[in-house]
């Protein structure tokens, strides 16, 4: 404590919650909560007539779904049981028979694509993108409506070589791609949670930039592609 301010150590944080209850000024709060499927889907449903003359559905987002794949799959099955269209997001990077499993109650995947090549893919993620092709290529051949989508950050992941594999993707049966440039809008929470992993290097691109990027990816044979 330095002349009377209180400092946080999160390297040390166990995720307890008990520093927003020890907190005289209410100045800490916790994202989120523990939720059974059973109490989401009791609260989606009570919008159930907006979604019924709408059309719409429910997005299972993240984080990343598939690292909770048994509750991902309890949820998907309660709100496609109670006539709701299903959406998932997710990074692709699950055991294949995780995704089987949900095959009947998903009917939408959001299926990221970060970054081209082995070597970097593992330098920027951590891991490498062979399983995450492999399931893409798997969900296509079971027929699922899969919608690829590439975050672009200058500096990272933004080369022709990138460009190319997205327009080669676009081609490979998913029903579209979206490019999504970098933007900062998580940088206030980053500094809330106490995070080193945001990226002050990269500025928001300009629009005339993206509008350039998905010229590229369509004048290298992209089909179906959008800005998100």
């Amino acid at each position: 404590m330095d002349e009377g301010a209180h400092r946080i150590r999160f390297s040390g944080c166990a995720l307890c919650g008990a520093c927003v209850e020890a907190c005289p000024q209410g100045a800490l709060g916790v994202y989120g909560r523990e939720r059974s499927a059973g109490e989401v889907v009791a609260e989606v449903l009570k919008d159930y007539d907006y979604y019924e003359d709408s059309g719409g559905g429910v997005t299972i987002s993240g984080g990343e779904p598939m690292a909770q794949a048994d509750y991902a799959r309890e949820l998907s099955g309660a709100l496609k049981g109670a006539g709701l269209h299903v959406c998932m997001e997710t990074s692709g990077f699950a055991p294949w028979e995780a995704y089987q499993r949900l095959l009947p109650d998903v009917d939408l995947f959001l299926f990221d694509y970060k970054a081209t090549g082995e070597e970097l893919h593992r330098r920027l993620t951590g891991v490498g993108h062979g399983l995450i092709l492999t399931n893409l290529r798997l969900l296509l051949e079971a027929g699922k409506n899969v919608r690829l989508r590439c975050p672009i950050i200058p500096g990272y992941n933004l080369s022709e070589e990138h460009l190319r594999a997205i327009a080669g993707l676009s081609r490979s049966g998913v029903s579209a791609v979206e490019i999504i440039p970098y933007h900062d809008m998580g940088k206030g929470k980053a500094k809330n949670i106490g995070s080193s992993l945001y990226l002050s290097d990269v500025r928001t691109p300009e629009q005339a930039e993206v509008e350039r990027w998905i010229d590229d990816i369509v004048r290298y044979g992209g089909i179906r592609i959008f800005q998100a």
